[in-house]
């Protein structure tokens, strides 16, 4: 498979700038797309495989560029595992053209499917599903500092664990840049822009999402937008998951 500039990728938007969505200050990228179906997810809109959200991976590698003030960049979703091949291309790129920025990615998959290969993603030429393999998690993770990975559970929500929506998750760490007292306590940050779309991103209480959404004057255009995905029960089976 080539991949190059050209390559598209399924995008639902970007953050130039969050204190919420891993340590320091970090943009983020958040993919399109995820099948795990987690119930409780924050990020319902980000589900669907929407061709209108297809971008071209230049055009992505040309706002990394410009990225400026912040020391690293979080990749979120939607699931960046069902974009593997493409994510890595992206994030080999990163530490070619970018080694100041650190990379950090959430992933529904726990830690033993990724291990295993039992994920799946999503060819961007058919739209066929490909299963995924040990060798190809290991390529992507090679350029990783960080990942929050594992379902978010609904019963066993947490607000007190640093960027783990659910108790049952876990923040794996492959370099040395961080630990465990590095990553930032759990809030939410909003933000509008100038089209009056209104972006929250970080760990909001369901209190405060169902609280905006009745607001009267919260602009119809709006994106919630949350720090941690999707979720339902922590299967440590060899299945293919997401099917």
């Amino acid at each position: 498979m080539d991949i190059d500039r050209g390559s598209s990728m399924l995008i639902h938007g970007k953050m130039d700038s969050s204190a919420a969505n891993g340590p320091g200050n970090r943009a983020v990228l958040w993919f399109q797309g995820c099948s795990l179906g987690c119930k409780g997810c924050w990020n319902p809109e980000t589900h669907a495989f929407h061709e209108r959200n297809r971008t071209s991976i230049g055009e992505i590698q040309d706002w990394i560029k410009g990225l400026k003030d912040v020391e690293g960049i979080t990749l979120s979703g939607g699931e960046p595992m069902q974009q593997a091949p493409y994510l890595f291309v992206l994030v080999a790129w990163i530490r070619e053209n970018r080694p100041d920025l650190t990379i950090g990615m959430y992933t529904g998959y726990n830690k033993k499917e990724l291990e295993n290969g039992t994920f799946k993603w999503q060819s961007a030429e058919d739209a066929d599903w490909v299963r995924g393999s040990k060798q190809l998690w290991a390529a992507v993770k090679q350029h990783l500092d960080f990942a929050v990975v594992g379902r978010y559970i609904e019963s066993m929500a947490c607000h007190d664990e640093p960027l783990r929506g659910s108790a049952n998750q876990e923040v794996l760490f492959f370099t040395e840049r961080y630990k465990e007292t590095d990553l930032p306590s759990q809030f939410a940050e909003i933000s509008v822009d100038g089209d009056a779309l209104v972006q929250i991103t970080g760990y909001p209480t369901v209190e405060f999402l169902d609280g905006m959404r009745a607001r009267p004057n919260v602009p119809a255009r709006q994106t919630v937008v949350a720090g941690v995905k999707d979720s339902h029960d922590d299967d440590d089976g060899d299945d293919l998951v997401g099917v």
